[in-house]
Parts: structure tokens; C-alpha cells; sequence
């Protein structure tokens, strides 16, 4: 009676697959002459071999799966990333971000509630928001799906509040100093140093590509060649929030409007999510 695969035997099971003999024949068979047919435990041409050849398969996907998940699991990051997942936050720290992420909810479920409340308006393009600020979407289809959108973020933000409470959920560190270097890591986002930051963009480069304004730093004003991220509907002139984690990864000069050069850092975000756990990736 074959003994069925369970997690506890299987590192007993034998992974080398048994010998096979030639399946095809150089000399088709004759009147009185049969097809080779393999032999060995777990062949044969009955029923019986046949389902223990399908059982063999299915351990083996089975190994391999479990020893493709465990090595994503394992992943080593490189030392500069491991460094900065290692940070804790500071006590203050993690006060300002609760209650951050309870101020974020708190917008989210206003947001919600203006959502569910908007009207249909079949002969508009689009969504607008009135004077007094209701809001018209074009169909039912479309009301749901901001509703869900925002349902997420709500879900989202969440698990990473009740994360921070109990300490299990990654802490992803502010942009470190108060001056930019080559090879620092962080958030751009997040309040620096007290100061909430303000991202202005200067000009898009391209689909990828844009020279930005930061402040939010001990320094007023800082510019910087942001790479990566997708501007496609970004205009000058606009004020954004940038999330993610960035890493400082160089300098790049460009020609100014006035003829001269400028050098400036260069931010590229940094994924995080093949050194985290599968549970911890979702609560980002």
C-alpha cells in the first residue's frame, strides 16, 4: 500500500526518478511484436502504475514549489537595503505616524461618504466636483469603482495602523540627515524634521522623467531629478505627494532655461518587496 505524501514525510520521499526503458523502437512492431512499455516501481501500462506515475509527479511539483516559495522567502537583500529595513522608529516616531495614518482614514472615510452621496449625470464626461462640492459621475459603474478605490485605501491603511500598534508591520524610515548623499535611503513623504514636505514640479522630462522642488528639509528649497516614476499625468507647476521609498543614486546636470548647467541629485525608488514577507508586502 503506497504510504500517501503528508509535510511530515516528506523529506523521506526519494526525489530520483526510477530507470525507464526505450519507448520507442528503431523497427516498427510486427504482427506478433509490442511497443516497449516502461517498467520500474511507479510504471507500467496498468491503472495502478499509472496513477503512481501521476502521484510521483505531483510530489515532485509539490518539492519544487515548496523549495521555490521558501528561497523567495529567504531572499537576502543587499547590505545597503538591509541596513535600512533593520531601523525601528523612535517612540516620537511612531506617535506621529498613527496619527498620521488616523488622519489619513479619517480623510478616506470622508471621502467615502461624499462618493456614495454622488450624483449620476449620464451626459458628462467624466467626474466633476460642483461648486458646493457634490460630486457627478457619468454612470453607477463609475461611482462604484472610486467607491472601491477609496474602500482599499481604507482597508490598507488599516492593517498597516493596527501594524504599527503591535509592532509587527515594517517601518520604512525617513530620507536620514539633513543633507541629501549618494546612497541614502527613505521615504520623500513622510514629515521631515517637523516640517511637512512639499514636492513642486519643476518640469517633466518625460514618461519617467521630471526635475522636482522639495522642501521639508533643514535646507529651504532642494531640487532634484526624480527617475522612475510615472509622470503621465503630471503638468508643471503641480504640487505632489510621492510615496515609496527612494534612494539618493547619483547626480545628473542639465541645461537651464537661462543657458547655464545645474547638477542636482537623483531619486529612483527602491522595491522593497522581494525582501519582505508575502503578509508584510499586502500591509504595504
Amino acid at each position: 500500500m503506497p504510504v500517501m505524501p503528508t509535510p511530515a514525510n516528506w523529506s523521506r520521499i526519494r526525489l530520483t526518478p526510477p530507470p525507464i526503458q526505450p519507448i520507442l523502437q528503431t523497427n516498427p512492431p510486427g504482427p506478433r511484436q509490442q511497443m516497449a512499455v516502461p517498467s520500474g516501481p511507479g510504471f507500467g501500462g496498468t491503472q495502478e502504475g499509472s496513477g503512481m506515475r501521476c502521484l510521483s509527479v505531483s510530489i515532485l511539483l509539490a518539492v519544487l514549489c515548496a523549495a521555490a516559495v521558501s528561497a523567495a522567502e529567504k531572499k537576502e537583500p543587499p547590505p545597503r537595503i538591509k541596513a535600512y529595513l533593520a531601523q525601528r522608529p523612535t517612540p516620537a516616531e511612531k506617535l506621529d505616524a498613527i496619527k498620521s495614518l488616523q488622519k489619513r482614514l479619517g480623510e478616506y472615510r470622508h471621502a467615502l461618504s461624499r462618493i456614495r452621496r454622488g450624483k449620476i449625470r449620464p451626459t458628462q464626461n467624466g467626474i466633476t466636483i460642483g461648486p458646493r462640492g457634490v460630486i457627478t459621475f457619468p454612470s453607477r459603474e463609475a461611482r462604484s469603482a472610486k467607491a472601491k478605490q477609496f474602500q482599499d485605501k481604507m482597508t490598507t491603511a488599516t492593517a498597516r495602523l493596527k501594524g504599527l500598534r503591535n509592532g509587527t508591520a515594517p517601518w520604512f524610515a525617513e530620507m536620514p540627515g539633513r543633507s541629501p548623499t549618494i546612497g541614502a535611503i527613505g521615504r520623500i513623504s513622510a514629515s521631515m524634521f517637523g516640517r511637512q514636505p512639499i514636492h513642486k514640479v519643476t518640469q517633466v522630462i518625460d514618461g519617467q522623467n521630471m526635475l522636482i522642488k522639495s522642501t521639508g528639509w533643514a535646507r529651504p528649497w532642494l531640487d532634484f531629478w526624480v527617475k522612475g516614476v510615472l509622470t503621465k499625468d503630471i503638468v508643471d507647476g503641480e504640487t505632489l505627494t510621492i510615496p515609496g521609498v527612494f534612494e539618493i543614486t547619483g547626480t545628473r546636470t542639465y541645461e537651464t532655461v537661462l543657458g547655464g548647467s545645474k547638477t542636482v541629485f537623483v531619486l529612483e525608488p527602491v522595491d522593497l518587496t522581494p525582501y519582505l514577507r508575502p503578509k508584510i508586502q499586502r500591509q504595504r
